[in-house]
């Protein structure tokens, strides 16, 4: 048995114990299962594993495009809105200088 069934195994468990609480989020862990293990069978070292396991960035990025943009009241074209996402960007990867220090992705992911 693999690790990758081992932890299937689990979250069926997980599953069979969550149906008999609340069968909503049995319903909804059970419609995520495969997509809640897909970077386990990539076989990535830990840091990258646990980087790639979490929307955290994803959705600290978009939260910070909301926070920049809120005020923006009237978008002239597309040009301006392509710029202003270009910095949202910018200054979301700038907001996590702090966490690429304790997880170094660099070294795994040169050729």
């Amino acid at each position: 048995m693999t690790e990758y069934d081992k932890a299937l195994q689990e979250l069926r468990k997980v599953h069979d114990w969550l149906a008999s609480i609340n069968q909503a989020a049995a319903a909804s862990l059970e419609e995520g299962m495969e997509e809640t293990l897909t970077i386990k069978p990539v076989g990535l070292p830990a840091p990258l594993r646990r980087l790639f396991s979490s929307t955290n960035r994803i959705e600290s990025c978009f939260s910070r495009a909301g926070d920049l943009c809120r005020r923006v009241t009237r978008w002239r074209d597309g040009n301006m809105a392509q710029r202003w996402a270009g910095a949202v960007l910018l200054e979301a990867r700038a907001a996590s200088v702090a966490s690429r220090r304790t997880v170094n992705c660099r070294c795994y992911l040169t050729p």
